[in-house]
């Protein structure tokens, strides 16, 4: 299972809901997704059940569902390397989350260089060359990019650089426009 994280402008939650629902139904109408919580920026929420659901810690505010947005966008990001991710976590907790999408940024630049400088050698002895770690990297990286060039609200994509699915990003900006505020995080859960 994995989560999949929606940023609205949408401050009532049942019409925050319909517009996950229907980006997840315009991937496919053949996976299985289900909410797990909305929260909006007046703190009211949805939640799945009566029941927190207990894999997802208590969130309140939208603030405290932003910051699960991101521990996702990490933990897509370091899907191949716990460790690495764990360690980029650490160095990000502290920060405002405003922070995170510069400092990743730049985290991400210096381990794309190094993934590319050890692709030349293995092209020349012919050993295989497909790194998955890499490809993430640079997906997130592009997609962290072009967040900050449309000066929308990190991890959320707004604009796909690259074709994105629930597979490949977790965090997506459903606002009409980028000027509008942000007035709701949607979660729902999705069966990959």
């Amino acid at each position: 299972m994995s989560y999949l994280y929606f940023l609205t402008s949408i401050r009532k939650l049942d019409d925050a809901i319909g517009e996950a629902y229907n980006k997840c139904e315009e991937w496919s109408r053949n996976i299985p997704y289900d909410l797990i919580l909305a929260v909006n920026d007046k703190g009211e929420r949805e939640l799945q059940t009566d029941e927190e659901n207990e894999s997802l810690p208590s969130v309140k505010t939208m603030e405290e569902a932003h910051r699960l947005a991101w521990e996702e966008a990490l933990r897509c990001t370091f899907y191949w390397d716990a460790n690495l991710r764990n360690a980029v976590k650490k160095e990000l907790e502290d920060e405002p989350l405003e922070k995170w999408s510069r400092k990743l940024i730049v985290k991400l630049i210096d381990l794309v260089q190094d993934a590319y400088g050890d692709l030349l050698p293995k092209l020349l002895t012919g050993e295989s060359v497909v790194n998955r770690a890499r490809i993430d990297y640079v997906l997130a990286l592009e997609v962290l990019l072009d967040i900050q060039a449309t000066k929308g609200v990190a991890p959320f994509a707004y604009t796909e650089p690259f074709p994105l699915k629930p597979y490949n990003w977790p965090c997506y900006d459903l606002r009409y426009s980028l000027r509008e505020k942000g007035r709701s995080i949607v979660i729902i859960e999705i069966d990959l």
